[in-house]
């Protein structure tokens, strides 16, 4: 019986090294953000206005009544989300997110007929694959990827519009997706 060769032992052990550094990677990358979180939060929210900077990494936005001011890298926005009573929870949808660099920020809106539970499915649906493709600089992947979400778990919901507009900060440019959404666009 031969021995294993040097070469094919240090592989073994180097992939055994790397798998480890890399876990160890991760586990301190996601400490740093959440260390990061922490000690940011307050720091995020100027006491005078009201006005939310958003952090790298961040997603906001739901459809809970909610009103408020919100700066992403190269954009800025207000938020006002008022679901009709007796509801707490309507079918108008809004998330803002940006991504890992502070590179690409995200506007998004959607429609969704009828609200409460039946909605706020497809709210956490929506959020999920914002955070699944925060990082993605085809929005039609995401886009591609919300409708296949909203497609396998409709439960009852008949139809949705959305609007989604990404600004790329390095570049200036500004890329948007109109899925049956009515024009949401005001320039000044």
């Amino acid at each position: 019986m031969k021995n294993p060769s040097p070469g094919r032992k240090c592989r073994t052990s180097s992939t055994r090294w790397i798998r480890t550094l890399a876990g160890d990677s991760q586990r301190l990358l996601q400490a740093s953000i959440n260390t990061f979180r922490a000690e940011e939060r307050s720091d995020m929210t100027d006491e005078r206005t009201g006005d939310h900077r958003m952090a790298c990494l961040e997603i906001r936005g739901g459809n809970r009544r909610e009103s408020y001011s919100v700066e992403l890298p190269g954009l800025s926005a207000w938020i006002s989300c008022r679901p009709l009573p007796p509801a707490s929870e309507g079918g108008d949808l809004h998330y803002m997110t940006v991504c890992s660099k502070g590179a690409i920020s995200r506007v998004v809106l959607a429609d969704v007929a009828g609200h409460g539970q039946l909605v706020s499915s497809v709210a956490d649906r929506l959020r999920d694959g914002l955070r699944k493709h925060v990082n993605t600089w085809d929005q039609s992947t995401l886009v591609q990827e919300l409708n296949n979400a909203f497609l396998a778990g409709a439960n009852g919901v008949q139809f949705a519009t959305a609007f989604v507009l990404g600004h790329y900060v390095q570049s200036g440019e500004v890329v948007f997706t109109n899925a049956g959404h009515v024009p949401p666009l005001w320039y000044r």
